[in-house]
């Protein structure tokens, strides 16, 4: 009697000691009742988690986020609203560059300033959206405007010279004064 109390103390020992002795004898018990075990549903359980914390470290690895109306990986919307600003960035100052030549004309020059600057707005314009798309899908709550820019207007050719006119004839006026005031 007293070898089987020192025997099953040591296995109850095995058993909390040694994982290897826990699973024999929960494997045991599983076989003779049929009954599933806690090793069982603990081992269960630790396989369900170690799939899906890899799931979730492939999720974080490349995050998604709502761009233009769908989910896409954070570096393809970033990329994508870099090469679409990047393009428009190029186009509008090859066009700055361009146009300064006619800008530069008597009279006609008035009239490209305006075309111009009308372009160049319709282009922030343009690229204000695009930020704003990319700004929505980090930001949703707290968006840039998008519109901010779209709203000002360009004075047409005829304005712009009456604008010019009148800067001209008070520059002028002060100019005179202070040339006046220079030898006094």
């Amino acid at each position: 009697m007293g070898l089987l109390l020192v025997a099953s103390l040591g296995l109850s020992g095995a058993v909390l000691l040694f994982d290897g002795a826990f699973a024999l004898a929960s494997g045991a018990v599983a076989a003779v009742t049929g009954a599933s075990t806690v090793r069982a549903r603990m081992v269960r359980r630790e396989a369900d988690l170690h799939l899906r914390n890899k799931s979730l470290a492939r999720a974080a690895a490349n995050p998604k986020v709502r761009y233009r109306g769908r989910m896409v990986p954070v570096a393809r919307a970033v990329a994508d609203t870099s090469r679409r600003t990047s393009v428009r960035v190029f186009n509008a100052a090859r066009r700055n560059i361009l146009t300064m030549p006619a800008e530069a004309m008597p009279v006609v020059g008035l009239g490209v300033v305006a075309a111009a600057t009308a372009w160049e707005l319709h282009d922030s314009c343009e690229l204000m959206a695009e930020l704003h798309e990319l700004d929505v899908a980090f930001n949703p709550d707290a968006a840039i405007d998008g519109d901010a820019v779209c709203g000002m207007e360009v004075p047409d050719a005829g304005a712009l010279a009456q604008q010019v006119r009148a800067r001209v004839s008070s520059g002028a006026g002060a100019l005179g004064d202070g040339f006046a005031n220079m030898f006094r």
